[in-house]
C-alpha cells in the first residue's frame, strides 16, 4: 500500500474500534490484557493510557528506561494533537513529503512513529489515548490495536 491508502486505512480502522463508551475499568482490562500478551515477549513493552488528559494506568515491565518514557510523552502528544494514531501522522507525513519540523512541531515534543492510539467515542470524538513504545512502532501499534479490538469483541458478546 502506499501512503495515501495507508493513511486512509488507518482512519478507518479508527472508525471502527470507536466505543460507545469508555470508563476506567474499560482502559483496566485493555491495559491488564497487554501486560499479559507481551509479558514473554523477547522485547519488553511499556505502555500508558490516558482519559481526558489524566494518565490512568501507566507500564514499565524491566528492560523499559527513561529514554523509552520520553517516546511515550512525544507520541501521547503528537496523538493529541491531531486526535489519530501517531502511526497514521507518520503516513500522513509520508503522503506529503513532509517531516514533524515542517508542521512548525517540536520533534521534542512530537514524533513520527507508530505506537500512540486515540481512545475514541462514536459521535463524540477523542477522549484518551493509549501509547506503547519498546519494540517497533509497527508492532506498538498493532499490539494497542489487536488488544482494543478483542476488548470489544468480549465486551459485545456479553
Amino acid at each position: 500500500m502506499n501512503a495515501k491508502e495507508e493513511f486512509e486505512r488507518l482512519g478507518k480502522e479508527e472508525e471502527e474500534l470507536a466505543f460507545t463508551s469508555f470508563s476506567h475499568r474499560d482502559a483496566w482490562n485493555i491495559a491488564a490484557s497487554i501486560v499479559e500478551k507481551t509479558k514473554n515477549d523477547p522485547q519488553p513493552l511499556g505502555f500508558e493510557i490516558y482519559l481526558n488528559g489524566l494518565l490512568i494506568f501507566r507500564y514499565f515491565p524491566t528492560g523499559i528506561t527513561q529514554d523509552h518514557e520520553y517516546w511515550l510523552y512525544r507520541k501521547y502528544r503528537t496523538v493529541k494533537l491531531r486526535e489519530m494514531s501517531s502511526m497514521r501522522m507518520k503516513w500522513m507525513a509520508e503522503m506529503n513529503n513532509s517531516k514533524i519540523t515542517d508542521w512548525k512541531l517540536d520533534p521534542n515534543n512530537y514524533c513520527l512513529a507508530g505506537g500512540g492510539y486515540p481512545i475514541k467515542i462514536k459521535d463524540t470524538g477523542m477522549i484518551g489515548a493509549i501509547v506503547a513504545t519498546g519494540t517497533n512502532d509497527t508492532d506498538e501499534h498493532n499490539k494497542i490495536v489487536e488488544a482494543i479490538r478483542e476488548y470489544q469483541t468480549g465486551r459485545s458478546s456479553q
